[in-house]
């Protein structure tokens, strides 16, 4: 057992309402900590992409940031591609979701900031930024060394 630090037992007694500044509207860089495939709750359901994003403030700190693209529609196909661009490019079938292999990708996102006055001031995603760096360059096949004779491979009587 644990017994509690009583200057620890204040705040759980009584918390104090926890106070999160959103990051200016901006271009940060992100993880993908969750996907999965949801529908929306309003009739008829449609099915939906969650994305939990890590988005990192630039100064060592990070904030989650939650998105839903809408598979059912134009414009959430095309936010879909942009996250994709963004994370290194489409995979090979891309009207494939894999949820899986969604996360741990990493890209950029532009933010912006969505005002509630019940609800306090967060952050969501206005796009994702198309990476523009190429993909480095697949590595030269190695040889095939087994069909080389002896004298072709240079080897000698050394022993070594």
């Amino acid at each position: 057992m644990h017994r509690i630090e009583p200057e620890l037992m204040s705040e759980m007694l009584n918390p104090t309402k926890q106070q999160w500044e959103p990051l200016p509207e901006g271009v940060y860089s992100f993880e993908t900590v969750e996907a999965e495939m949801t529908e929306t709750k309003t009739p008829p359901p449609r099915p939906r992409l969650k994305l939990v994003l890590k988005v990192y403030d630039g100064k060592g700190g990070s904030r989650t940031v939650h998105d839903g693209i809408l598979l059912s529609e134009e414009w959430g196909v095309r936010n879909l591609s942009e996250y994709y661009r963004s994370t290194g490019g489409l995979p090979s079938d891309p009207s494939l979701v894999d949820t899986a292999a969604l996360k741990m990708r990493s890209g950029e996102v532009m933010l912006k900031i969505r005002r509630d006055a019940n609800f306090g001031d967060s952050n969501e995603v206005k796009y994702y930024v198309e990476n523009d760096k190429q993909a480095p360059p697949p590595a030269a096949p190695v040889p095939d060394l087994s069909a080389l004779t002896a004298e072709a491979a240079g080897e000698d009587d050394i022993p070594f």
